[in-house]
């Protein structure tokens, strides 16, 4: 809430959360609040919360995702983002 002039007002503050689910049996390991937007913002927060969880991205083989340039881009998408930084195609 926010007080002007003695009456308050909402504030609205919209964020995206990133759900991590491991398969088979769609285990939910969090989510993740990107500070940025952009693909190398997302990849930056997944792969932190990764580490601190101590999960190896090793055993990363797919990513499920909607058809969003972010998520698909060709040169900067964050599949291709992750294929490029675990050196191996992501499908």
């Amino acid at each position: 809430m926010i007080e002007k002039a003695n009456r308050n007002y909402r504030k609205v503050i919209i964020e995206e959360h990133i759900s991590l689910v491991e398969e088979p049996g769609s285990t939910y390991l969090g989510y993740v609040v990107p500070h940025i937007g952009s693909a190398k913002g997302i990849v930056f927060s997944i792969t932190a919360f990764l580490k601190q969880l101590n999960i190896s991205h090793d055993g990363l083989m797919a990513i499920g995702c909607d058809g969003t340039n972010v998520n698909t881009g060709k040169y900067e998408g964050i599949i291709r983002l992750l294929e490029k930084q675990l050196n191996k195609p992501l499908q």
